[in-house]
């Protein structure tokens, strides 16, 4: 398979359990790997249909109706799961996310409840958590947050506003460009 595109997946929950909370933001965004530039997004807004716990509110900021009350436009998971499956399904692309275990769990789970099969969702998801230990590994780092990474890579992109996915996925993209650069890998 030849890869030529890269996703930029990102989500916002109502806290961290898989099976309790529930996805409030879905976004994405292509890039094509050779001009780094993105060819297209997703940015779809949920509504928790459970209260939210003023503690995942002080985190995020999300509280149960923040979309409308911000006019944003939350839509039903039911209307745009087969967006969000078609798009993460690009050919000649893999997914990348800060955690992909998290994403991906989530993804799955709104995917498992809209009746859509897991296993049909792409399986190419790499993380840049996961490239972040390989730097602990060899003493150069502290941590592995996102925002650590940017830091420490030099990104000069500043996030517009915290916990926001379709930010954080142009966030990652320079994160991910950033760290190609520092990653040498020969051919076999």
């Amino acid at each position: 398979m030849s890869i030529n595109k890269v996703i930029f997946l990102d989500t916002e929950t109502t806290g961290l359990g898989f099976v309790n909370d529930e996805l409030i933001q879905v976004s994405a965004i292509t890039c094509d790997l050779d001009t780094q530039e993105v060819e297209s997004s997703i940015n779809f807004f949920f509504e928790a249909t459970k209260e939210v716990p003023q503690r995942i509110t002080n985190i995020n900021g999300y509280y149960k109706g923040k979309w409308e009350a911000e006019g944003v436009g939350p839509v039903e998971p039911m209307k745009a799961i087969s967006v969000i499956f078609d798009y993460l399904n690009q050919k000649n692309s893999v997914i990348f996310c800060h955690n992909s275990s998290f994403d991906r769990a989530f993804i799955s789970i709104l995917m498992t409840r809209c009746g859509i099969e897991p296993l049909e969702q792409p399986k190419y998801y790499f993380d840049s958590a996961t490239l972040a230990c390989l730097f602990m590994m060899k003493n150069e780092w502290e941590r592995v947050s996102l925002n650590y990474c940017a830091e420490r890579l030099k990104v000069p992109y500043k996030r517009l506003k915290k916990h926001d996915g379709l930010d954080d996925c142009y966030l990652l993209r320079e994160v991910f460009f950033a760290m190609m650069k520092n990653i040498h890998v020969d051919k076999v």
